[in-house]
């Protein structure tokens, strides 16, 4: 799961920047970098925030509705992932103690 999720996020994030990163200017540049760190750390609200003011300002260019789009991507993986995990922990903590 965590191979598949990487997987995903790797090539999406490639996708994105092939989308033509020279195009935007520097500021905006610079803005994508920070949404990109953001959505790195999981701060998904942060990281929407951004890239809603990168859509809204570079309005001739996809990047920002592309990262929006990865923003909610990297959200439901995230939210996917914990239900998985605390499923299996309840399962796991079952099966342990009818061992004793």
């Amino acid at each position: 799961m965590n191979f598949l999720i990487l997987t995903l996020t790797i090539f999406l994030l490639t996708a994105a920047n092939s989308f033509g990163s020279t195009l935007l200017s520097p500021e905006t540049a610079g803005q994508v970098h920070t949404g990109i760190n953001q959505l790195y750390d999981l701060n998904f609200d942060e990281a929407e925030g951004t890239f809603t003011q990168i859509a809204a300002t570079a309005s001739n260019h996809p990047i920002g509705c592309v990262y929006l789009a990865l923003t909610s991507i990297g959200r439901t993986l995230t939210k996917v992932r914990s239900n998985f995990n605390k499923r299996n922990n309840r399962k796991n903590h079952r099966a342990i103690s009818r061992l004793y």
